[in-house]
């Protein structure tokens, strides 16, 4: 059961970026729409997981919790991210570039505590501009989900992924590495909350919503 829940969310997620791609499709490449406050609630639906203390849920699948302190408030901001790993180095692939206020927030302050299901990692971000080391990371997302043969496309001036084409349009991507720091983290992820019920509204409102816009494209 908890495989199953955690596997419908990680559909969610995917669905939810293919659905956002199909709204400018005619758009000039590399484009992808930047996601209106109802799809940037939809794709933070983990983030109620782990406030209603279900957070093993999330991370049963490659989503971690990334909280970052805000460049402005100074408060820690959490995102759900999508990841790869190679040993001990966490990547993750920024569809919208620079532009999500968790990259500008770690730029300000590469410290950041990352939160996969029950645990906590300090760790420190650093962009990759190496062309060689984004291609073997942004190749690690492409082998594990034929989903980002698709997006990856849209996000480059590549009509299509693969290993051919993935070097020359590598430094098109952006891409950041997270390596785990031995000290404590000084940001605190997620943690449960009381306001159980209206974490379990938001998300039941938002999948009863994606469901009923996926079937209304599809008649």
């Amino acid at each position: 059961m908890v495989t199953a829940y955690s596997i419908c969310f990680s559909y969610v997620h995917r669905l939810s970026l293919k659905i956002i791609c199909a709204m400018q499709p005619d758009h000039e490449k590399p484009y992808v729409p930047y996601p209106s406050p109802f799809w940037r609630t939809v794709l933070r639906l983990p983030l109620h997981l782990y406030a209603l203390g279900l957070g093993n849920l999330v991370g049963l699948m490659p989503f971690l919790v990334l909280t970052t302190k805000g460049q402005r408030s100074g408060l820690p901001r959490h995102a759900v991210l999508e990841y790869r790993r190679h040993g001990s180095k966490f990547y993750v692939l920024s569809v919208w570039g620079s532009r999500p206020s968790w990259y500008q927030n770690l730029l300000a302050n590469p410290n950041v505590t990352l939160q996969l299901g029950g645990r906590q990692i300090a760790a420190r971000a650093t962009p990759v501009t190496d062309v060689q080391e984004i291609a073997r990371a942004v190749y690690r997302f492409r082998k594990n989900s034929p989903f980002y043969a698709e997006l990856l496309a849209r996000i480059s001036s590549a009509e299509e992924i693969n290993l051919g084409t993935l070097v020359d349009v590598s430094g098109e991507f952006t891409v950041v590495r997270f390596d785990p720091l031995q000290s404590e983290p000084v940001l605190k992820g997620i943690e449960a909350s009381r306001w159980w019920v209206t974490s379990t509204a938001i998300m039941g409102i938002a999948l009863a919503s994606i469901g009923w816009l996926w079937k209304r494209r599809h008649r």
